[in-house]
């Protein structure tokens, strides 16, 4: 369900309009025009009245002026009598994630996270992630940082994990040693259970791409990995020297330029975005 595409007079009782209904997904814009607005308490009402709300989909590229607080939303659902957390995927394009008690209660579930990590209060998430024993399963990020590789060192069992930049225009700093110990002890931790390696960035953003350039001995050593299955990453080096067999997308192709927009559907905002999960009850 798009909560956003229902007309402002029928935002109002969305909680009773669809207390009968069974939502697994609910996708709204994290725009001016949700924030401050009656739309957030009847969207707080929708959330509170489904028990089975598996999916939570913010979506507003490129603008963090219009981003939201989750916790916002979220109030004091988790506090309501019998409330079991049922939430197990997030993903926000600008959504703010702060790690309070009742966003991680009702995070407790959460095994997919999507979101920029460039907002306030987003690199809080990982320590208060450990505490609470919430160990993703598919990670969307823009930005890798010393606190996320503690966490991902934490707990094992990463399957998907995608780093990307999209030209917000926002500046990124990521030092080398912040990079090098996010692939070699974050990375590393999951290497017996990732089976995605997305490392992307816009084609205008060369900067990223030499910083994240990966050479052929990290190459073999990825190429260990007994479930990596897509793997696709920026490369710079003679094309011509890479093993045969190597499963690196695009590889020749992509030689000394930053690799494009490779996102599964299943990573993709205006997609997941689509996705709806009603039936009547």
């Amino acid at each position: 369900m798009n909560a956003e595409s229902l007309p402002d007079m029928d935002q109002r009782d969305l909680g009773q309009k669809f207390a009968n209904a069974k939502l697994t997904s609910i996708s709204v814009g994290s725009g001016k025009g949700l924030v401050g607005t009656v739309a957030v308490d009847n969207l707080r009402a929708l959330i509170g009245a489904q028990p089975g709300l598996e999916e939570f989909i913010s979506y507003n590229h490129n603008d963090c002026a219009n981003s939201f607080d989750f916790a916002t939303i979220v109030g004091d659902v988790p506090l309501q009598e019998g409330f079991q957390p049922s939430l197990r995927t997030l993903h926000g394009a600008n959504l703010k994630i702060a790690p309070s008690p009742n966003v991680l209660k009702c995070l407790a579930n959460l095994t997919s996270l999507c979101i920029s990590n460039l907002l306030p209060d987003h690199d809080a998430l990982w320590p208060a992630f450990h505490e609470s024993d919430i160990t993703l399963r598919t990670l969307v990020i823009e930005k890798p940082t010393e606190r996320l590789t503690d966490y991902l060192t934490g707990y094992r069992g990463l399957e998907n994990l995608v780093i990307t930049r999209q030209g917000s225009g926002t500046r990124v700093e990521v030092t080398d040693n912040t990079k090098h110990r996010f692939l070699e002890e974050g990375i590393a931790h999951h290497s017996n259970s990732l089976s995605t390696l997305q490392i992307s960035f816009d084609p205008y953003l060369y900067a990223h791409f030499l910083l994240w350039g990966l050479d052929e001995r990290q190459l073999a050593w990825l190429e260990g990995f007994p479930k990596l299955e897509v793997l696709t990453v920026p490369f710079v080096h003679d094309a011509a020297r890479v093993p045969k067999g190597t499963k690196i997308s695009m590889v020749r192709r992509q030689h000394q330029y930053p690799v494009p927009r490779l996102i599964p559907p299943s990573f993709d905002f205006t997609r997941r975005t689509l996705s709806t999960g009603f039936s009547p009850d």
